[in-house]
């Protein structure tokens, strides 16, 4: 495992056993809280390698998601102004078959902050442009880590309990599993990997369309797919009562988490070894059968107009004039938050 990618609290413990002459002269605070940690952690990926012996299928998919290291364009190594830029920020979520050696298609959904953010709606709406190319599917297990920015929040899981409830598809069930901090591999890392290796080998990517080209030709079994219709997902978590179930539920504590098919609950679990439990946390009028309001189809987020302006001056200038026009043509939002200035850098990647 690379150093940066090594659990932290994994080597917190080991830097603190290295303040003693053994294990058993350790403090038991110290061994059970990382013998806790051990344990959930072997547990998820027990889980994990178990799921990746089942095969996919039409109707039913065992997958891994995970949202790529965000990628910068245009990517020009060659020039030097282009490091000290602010560039446009692209995203990547990936799905991919956690079974060894599966025939079946890794999908990576691109977008880029000119068209959307990387808020939980905009996350949301990925994940539904993944359902929706696979509308035959009725169970779908899923594999991520515990960012609860993007996978563990109350506006994702309304909007699973709503697509899980709606006509738009098969769906009877979809399944969250989550790996823990600090022992998140998953197949969609290698995903990522074939993407970033073929970046360094083609050097140059001008703009949206070379990236998109770039990702399929990164590995065999590959597909991209772009949200082509986007919706203002809602949290329609309700108030906590007095006595209320929900008052205990600890969003931190959950390593799974289901959706089922006729019901409004959220089913979930804080070990993966004990039985489901339930709770309804949706406002009591929110309608879970009915998709939210779209937003205006031909809707882009924009960028700062300085920003496009200072790209187009330094760089397109440099390029071949096939791809030129997809700079002229970026959408202008000064109102829209510059992802790679605005202090988020940090927390996109």
């Amino acid at each position: 495992m690379p150093k940066g990618d090594r659990c932290v609290e994994c080597s917190m413990y080991e830097e603190e056993l290295k303040k003693y002459s053994d294990v058993n002269s350790m403090p038991e605070e110290i061994k059970t809280k990382y013998e806790n940690h051990k344990s959930k952690a072997d547990s998820a990926l027990q889980r994990y390698r178990l799921d990746g012996t089942n095969k996919n299928s039409n109707r039913v998919k065992y997958i891994s998601m995970d949202l790529q290291k965000v990628i910068i364009l245009p990517e020009m190594p060659d020039i030097k102004d282009a490091f000290f830029m602010s560039r446009l920020v692209t995203f990547n979520l990936t799905f991919a078959p956690i079974e060894k050696k599966s025939s079946d298609f890794a999908t990576c959904v691109l977008w880029h902050e000119a068209q959307s953010g990387r808020d939980a709606s905009d996350i949301v709406n990925a994940i539904y442009a993944f359902l929706q190319a696979n509308r035959d599917m009725e169970h779908l297990y899923i594999w991520t880590d515990n960012c609860t920015a993007q996978n563990k929040n109350w506006t994702l899981y309304t909007a699973m309990i709503t697509i899980v409830n709606n006509s738009s598809n098969d769906l009877k069930s979809v399944t969250i599993s989550y790996l823990t901090k600090g022992h998140t591999h998953m197949s969609a890392d290698a995903v990522h990997g074939n993407i970033e290796l073929k970046m360094k080998r083609q050097k140059n990517i001008y703009d949206f369309q070379d990236f998109k080209d770039t990702v399929m030709q990164s590995r065999k079994n590959i597909k991209v797919i772009e949200i082509t219709c986007r919706y203002d997902w809602p949290k329609k978590k309700r108030a906590v009562r007095h006595n209320d179930p929900l008052k205990d539920f600890n969003l931190n504590s959950v390593v799974q988490v289901e959706f089922i098919a006729g019901s409004r609950n959220l089913f979930y679990k804080t070990r993966f070894d004990e039985p489901s439990r339930e709770v309804d946390f949706l406002i009591k009028k929110f309608d879970c059968t009915v998709l939210p309001k779209t937003i205006v189809t031909h809707y882009q987020r924009g960028i700062k107009q300085n920003k496009k302006e200072e790209i187009i001056n330094k760089l397109v200038c440099l390029m071949p004039e096939t791809r030129k026009s997809f700079w002229h043509n970026l959408p202008v939002n000064d109102e829209s938050a510059d992802l790679t200035n605005d202090g988020q850098m940090s927390v996109l990647e």
